[in-house]
């Protein structure tokens, strides 16, 4: 995985363990991150269109949302385009190869949901052909971690093995960097 998405990741995961309350809301996390990377891969490609409505694009390599499916996607733009039209428009550069796909949850106070949640998000990249999948989960309150884990078991806490293989499901608290093993 691109070295410059980990600073950006480990910046952001800092910034949360340092003060998980700085953040209220998932997508202020997403709005974070997103920015973290974005500032470290600022670069565009040009991508050449059909005509439908241009003859060329410049397309960043780090989206939001992207394709309606990926928190945060880092292209792959060195993969050859399918330049497909769809109803006479070049709906392609919305489906470009996804390198890294980040998918973030937030169990903050008042929430109940558990980690199935990233579990189907994790699935869910697998499922659209991502290179390198990432399901984060931030865990606010560490107090509630066993209810968000249930009956599920994580490896150690561990920076290093997070980069090492930046590639599952791990869970943030306030302490620690959990992977589920897989």
């Amino acid at each position: 995985m691109n070295t410059r998405i980990l600073e950006a990741l480990r910046v952001v995961i800092q910034e949360f363990q340092d003060n998980p309350y700085a953040f209220l809301y998932e997508e202020d996390i997403r709005a974070t991150l997103f920015h973290e990377i974005r500032k470290r891969i600022p670069e565009e490609t040009a991508v050449t269109g059909t005509g439908a409505p241009e003859q060329a694009y410049r397309l960043r390599h780090v989206y939001c949302e992207y394709n309606k499916k990926i928190d945060i996607a880092c292209l792959h733009m060195t993969s050859k385009l399918d330049t497909t039209r769809h109803k006479g428009w070049d709906t392609f550069i919305y489906n470009v190869p996804v390198a890294v796909g980040i998918e973030l949850k937030y169990r903050k106070i008042g929430d109940v949901f558990s980690l199935q949640e990233s579990i189907k998000d994790y699935k869910k990249l697998k499922d659209n052909d991502v290179t390198h999948c990432l399901a984060l989960a931030f865990v606010q309150n560490k107090n509630e971690l066993s209810d968000f884990l249930g009956s599920h078991v994580t490896e150690e806490p561990n920076w290093s093995r997070f980069i090492e293989k930046p590639d599952g499901i791990f869970v943030i608290t306030k302490t620690d960097i959990l992977k589920m093993p897989g």
